[in-house]
Order: C-alpha cells, then structure tokens, then sequence
C-alpha cells in the first residue's frame, strides 16, 4: 500500500500547496493529525523501565520514552510484557523506543481525496506509537521475552478504501486521457486544419457548403425560384467567424455571444445548428422578431447616413430607427436627443403628450420619467429667492453662450399677481424668505382655525374610502368601510349634521360658510347617511365604500371644456357648445385600423368590383354609411 502512494517532504508539499487548494487542505487536516497524535519527548525524559535496559540513565544512551497508555486493557498487556515482578506503572512510568518493532511506529500520514481519488503522504516530524503497540523487544533479556515482528494485515474498511481510490484514480485518468485525445481530434489550429474538418462534416439539407481558397462557407437559401441567400455562416483563412442574416451581421443569438474565432470545430457545428434552429422557428419566435428587427434597423441607419435630398428625411428616419431600438432593448432606454424631444413636447403640453402615448403609435417614456427630468435642472425662480441662488439660472445660460451672444438687451417690467399665499408640494410660495428663522406670532383665532381643518379632514377620510382595505393599511378607523349603521364613521356623519344645522340657527353675518357650500355639505353628508343605511338594509350589502358617490368623470369633462376655452373658469354657453363639439368628435374619430385596409386595391370601376368579388350593396349599407359621407364631405 505504501509503495504507490507518492510521498512529499515538507519543503516540497509547502511549495505544492500554494497553488493547490486541494494540497493546502489536506496538509492542514494531516498537521492538525500529527499535532494532536505525535509523542514529542520532554526536556527530561523519564528512564525506561524495562529490565536490563539503561536508556536516559546517567551515562546511558538517550532515547524516545512512551508513557503506559490510558487504555486498561492496551495498560495491562504493556505491564505484562514487561515482566517485572510485582510492577505496578504510575502515570511516569515509561518505555524506551527500543523495546518496539518498526512495524509498531507511524511515521507518516496519509489522505484520500474522495472527489479525485488522489491519495497523499506526508511524512511526520515525530514519529509516533500505533494504538495497538506492545512493547515486544528486550536485546538484555533472554531471547523468550521478546517476540517476533508480525506482518500486519490490511483490513478489510482499509482495503475497501484503498481499491476504491485506485478505481476512481484510473477512470480519472482514463477521462483525462480521452478528453485529451477529443481535444486534439478537433483543434484546429490553421486554416488547413478547417479544410480538412469540414471534408467529413455531414450536413443537415439545410446548409450547402462552398469551400474556396480564402473562406468556407455555410450558406442557407430561400425557397424560391431566383436563389436568395437567407443567412450564411462564413469561416475566413485567419478563423474568424461571421454569421449573417441578410446583409445584416449577428454578434449574438439570443442571450448567447458568437465566437469571433474558432479553435474548436465542435464550436463551429454549434453555431451551425443553432443558427439552423432559430431560422427554422416560426415568426412568431422572439430571436426571430429580434433578428428581423435589427435588420430594419441597420437598412434604417443605412439610409440615414446616404444623401438624402432634405435635411427632415434624415430625421424622420432617424425617429423611426430609435423607436426601433427602443423595442429592441427589453428595458425601456431612450437616447439622450430622444427624451429631450419627449421632454418638450411635455412641457408644451402635458395632455396631448399623454393622448400621443396611449394611442400606443409611438413608444414614449412615462410622464413621471419627464417630471423627473424636468424637476432635475431646478429651473424654478422660487429656488432663485435665496441668496445663494440669486440669477443662478441666468449664470448658467450665459456659460453656454458664445461671445457675441451675450450682449443682450435688459427690459424689466411689472406684472400683476394675485395677494395670496399657496401651498403645493411642501413649500409656501407668496411667502417671504429672507430669513430661515421662523418669527414667533401669535395669531387670533388660531385653534378655532385647527379644530375646523381637522373637522373637515375627517370628514373627509370618511366619505374618500374607495378601497376596502384603506384603513387597515393606514391604520386609520375612520378610514374603514361602512359596514354597520352603528359605526363611528356614521355616529360622525350625523354629528356633521347636527352641527352644520346649529350653525345656521347662529344666523351670523360672518364667519359662516357661503350658502351653497353649507347647503351642498349638509346635503352630502345627510344623503351619505342614507344611502348606507339603504345599501345594507334594503339591498345586503356587507359594507358600502362612500368613496365610490361622486362625480370625478363630469368634473373631468367641465375642466377639459375649460382647457379648450383657453383654461378659462368662466366659460360662455357658445364655447360649451364648441367644446362639446370636439370632444364628441374626439370620441367618433378613433384612429383607423391601417392593417385591415393595407391589401386593398384602388379601383373606380365599383361595377367590376362588384361583378368580380359577388358584393351585393344594399340600401341598407349605404344608410349605414350617410354618417361617414358627411364627415368626409365636411
């Protein structure tokens, strides 16, 4: 067993295991063994105790001692061979290295490997005693104490454990020398190496091979009579791969890269049935969309980069080669120039952006990705307010200018505004900001003005409950379904009731809200009461969202009459007319469907038409149809 384990000494294995993981770990698991099993002798070893024997007594020779072992039994039978009469061993008592065979001493330790079968020997520093050991050799004593050395035998776990490992060694090399032997079978290194590879490639009816002085070519046609190459794989005299797809070169096949070179020929028969698969797949595959798609757009590049005669054909072939790319990045990336152009269009106006991009005809980014273009410049004035900001924007348009550009004329004058201050998105505008401390003022009426806000915000959580789990998800009670009539939002509803009723019995002449204010709150509230107390009585429902009573698609339609008129609040009975006008025409002009109309044929021949196809028109068809005339006539 020894003998076909390779044996490393310590410098050499320490040179071994920097760059084997494998050889630092089990040097590490082997010192660990060896520390913790080794007999390393004191700096005053004990005399040996066996008859006749003078080891580390005065003038005698040095050696090796070993204490008895802890074992009772292993202790016994070391009492015994000794043959002393009435001995007895303390824990100092001990015995000389010359009293065991060589067979007794382990002088290195061994691993397996059981991912690799590898068995590795590493030699002790100290040799050590095996458990088994008895001393058996006494030279000073008649020769019947002493015994002979026994060959040990392997047992059966040990052999077991080496056979297997010689097993696993062996088909590791048999797979290494078949993997070397397949590696060189299909290297190539030279194109005469390809030329002679490809001589016994069968291929599938799929390719035709063309072999000539500089490339090889694998070249697929379209079935039809003028032949069309369809896509070509082409290998050059320095290696290098292309793959084609029309005139259009791939760098890659869905998720996988394409080699630029081969080395390997399994690599090129790869390419070659891959390239088959996906061209075989219907239209409907996503490569092939993909493929399809970047041949448009190289043609698309390639037109816009000809003499076009007009600059704006250029860039409408531009616009379209981007909203091609776009579709082609499954992630929503839009080039810098693009957004720009999506980003004024937006702020000239935010509605028609939004009609554009969900008539789905163009790709555009959302408008919360605009909003937050827009809000990254800080091309607010109210930013320039403070001190630190004064003329910030002016500052920074004048760097961009040329010289002659920054002469410019001054004119400076007054525009009314509105005494009022307003609140949006955390901030005050109206307010003075000279300062960052806050002045501290006491203002009249102050709590009567809070406990009226927060009276109204909770009405308000009450009655804007659309979903069921508003309040639960806020923690908010008041923000829950009606589900009973005896619930606190309901107990809150009547007392808004009763104290908008003893409000006007007050019969003040200020400090009371307008007339159709306190009657449309009074209203509502009494009429949300109502309604859910009919909901679950009469119909069973098991909880009413008040959130659900209002009016937010007819306020939709007066605003947008408001945003035709010019974002006027006070419109005329003549521009309602004109708004109703468009936006019913908005609502009857939806945008053709192209495709169901793109295989017609022009024609004013409507008899041969008729004759050809058996059309048979009615009066009933044309009445159908009077409404589109006069549209069309219009």
């Amino acid at each position: 067993m020894t003998g076909s384990i390779p044996k490393l000494g310590r410098s050499e294995l320490m040179q071994e295991q920097k760059g084997d993981p494998t050889l630092r770990t089990c040097y590490e698991q082997l010192n660990g063994t060896t520390q913790e099993f080794a007999a390393v002798p004191s700096k005053m070893p004990g005399c040996c105790c066996a008859p006749n024997c003078r080891s580390n007594y005065p003038n005698g020779p040095r050696a090796r001692v070993y204490r008895f072992p802890s074992d009772p039994a292993q202790n016994a039978a070391w009492t015994k061979a000794v043959r002393r009469e009435n001995f007895v061993p303390t824990k100092y008592t001990v015995v000389c290295e010359h009293h065991f065979h060589e067979s007794d001493f382990v002088d290195s330790a061994s691993y397996t490997d059981s991912m690799t079968g590898k068995v590795i020997e590493v030699p002790l520093k100290l040799r050590r005693l095996k458990p088994s050991a008895i001393p058996s050799v006494f030279p000073n004593c008649p020769a019947y104490l002493s015994r002979q050395e026994t060959s040990a035998r392997e047992s059966p776990e040990e052999k077991r454990a080496r056979l297997d490992a010689e097993a696993l060694q062996e088909a590791i090399q048999l797979s290494a020398q078949s993997h070397e032997a397949e590696e060189k079978k299909n290297a190539i290194a030279t194109f005469e190496d390809l030329l002679k590879a490809v001589g016994g490639l069968s291929l599938t009816d799929f390719w035709s091979m063309v072999v000539t002085q500089t490339r090889v070519l694998f070249l697929n046609f379209r079935n039809q009579e003028a032949p069309v190459v369809h896509c070509a794989v082409t290998v050059s005299s320095d290696l290098s791969l292309a793959v084609y797809v029309g005139e259009m070169r791939l760098e890659s096949l869905g998720s996988s890269v394409l080699p630029l070179t081969i080395s390997d020929f399994r690599v090129l028969q790869k390419v070659l049935c891959d390239v088959e698969e996906v061209t075989k797949d219907s239209a409907k595959n996503e490569l092939q969309l993909e493929i399809l798609l970047k041949r448009v757009v190289a043609l698309l590049e390639e037109l816009s980069s000809s003499a076009l005669p007009h600059e704006w054909q250029v860039e409408v072939v531009k616009f379209v080669t981007q909203q091609l790319q776009v579709l082609l990045n499954k992630a929503s990336i839009y080039p810098a120039d693009f957004m720009v152009f999506c980003s004024l269009v937006y702020t000239i106006s935010p509605h028609a952006y939004r009609f554009i991009r969900s008539t789905a005809k163009l790709k555009l980014p959302h408008p919360q990705t605009i909003r937050r273009i827009c809000a990254s410049y800080n091309a607010s004035p109210s930013r320039e307010q403070e001190e630190d900001a004064f003329l910030f924007y002016a500052r920074r348009l004048a760097s961009t200018l040329k010289d002659h550009e920054r002469f410019v004329t001054l004119m400076m004058d007054e525009i009314h505004l509105q005494a009022s201050f307003q609140y949006k998105g955390g901030c005050v505008t109206g307010a003075a900001t000279n300062t960052l401390r806050s002045t501290k003022v006491t203002l009249d009426h102050a709590n009567g003005t809070s406990e009226f806000i927060s009276i109204v915000l909770k009405w308000w959580d009450i009655v804007n409950v659309k979903t069921p789990l508003k309040g639960q998800r806020l923690r908010d009670p008041f923000q829950e379904p009606i589900s009973a009539l005896n619930c606190h939002q309901i107990d809150y509803l009547n007392k808004i009731v009763d104290w908008l009723d003893y409000w006007q019995s007050l019969k003040h002449d200020a400090g009371q809200l307008t007339r159709e204010t306190h009657t449309a709150l009074h209203h509502t509230s009494h009429a949300l009461v109502e309604v859910s107390a009919y909901c679950i009585e009469e119909l069973g429902f098991k909880y009413v969202l008040l959130g659900k009573f209002q009016t937010d698609s007819l306020e939709d339609r007066f605003c947008r009459c408001r945003q035709l008129c010019g974002s006027q609040y006070h419109v005329s009975i003549r521009q309602i007319y004109e708004c109703e006008q468009k936006l019913r025409l908005q609502k009857l002009l939806d945008l053709p469907n192209l495709d169901a109309t793109a295989p017609c044929l022009p024609t004013t021949d409507v008899q041969v038409v008729v004759k050809q196809f058996d059309v048979a028109v009615t009066d009933d068809d044309v009445k159908q149809k009077e409404q589109c005339y006069q549209l069309l006539r219009m």
